[in-house]
Order: structure tokens, then sequence, then C-alpha cells
């Protein structure tokens, strides 16, 4: 499910674009991800992710677009683009450093 989601919305649909990426080291994967996300909107992605995921189950998602933030505990930080640290560690700088 989740590789034809990948395929889809980061390939156009191309099963040899998603199979050469399939194929890569994971440095070279994770550089290319970050490429093809820069023009898909994840949240969208993540959506439909969940969506066809609760299809499946013949449940409810389990996550909608406003509780995506309960995802960030289970990143890598090392994983994190410096764009998004560098903004949350300005939200952070604003509230007065409240963490959670």
């Amino acid at each position: 499910m989740l590789d034809a989601l990948i395929q889809e919305n980061l390939y156009d649909g191309s099963a040899a674009d998603f199979s050469a990426w399939t194929k890569l080291d994971e440095n070279a994967k994770r550089l290319l991800w970050q490429a093809n996300t820069r023009r898909v909107k994840l949240s969208r992605f993540a959506e439909e992710f969940f969506g066809e995921l609760a299809n499946r189950l013949d449940d409810q998602p389990l996550l909608r677009k406003g509780e995506f933030f309960r995802l960030v505990r289970l990143a890598d930080p090392s994983q994190i683009e410096g764009q998004i640290t560098e903004t949350l560690d300005a939200l952070q700088s604003l509230i007065g450093g409240q963490g959670p």
C-alpha cells in the first residue's frame, strides 16, 4: 500500500522510476526522497495513507490531518531537515522554551 502511494505520488505512477529508487543505497534514497517530496504536499500524502489503511482495516483513520504532529516523536532527529528544526526552535523560543 505504501509503495503504491509513493510510486503514484512521487514518481507519477512510473514503475521503472519507483523500482530504481528502491534499489538505491539509503543515503541516495533519502536525498531523492527529499527532492521529490518538495513538490508534493506531504499532509495530503499522509491523509491518503491513513485513509487507505482505514479502508483496509474497515475502520476510521488512525490519524487525521490535525493529528499528524503525533508522529514527530517517532522521527529520527538526524533525519529532520534543517529548515524544520530551525522553525520549531524559533517557535519554542517564542513560546518561552516550555516543553511538552
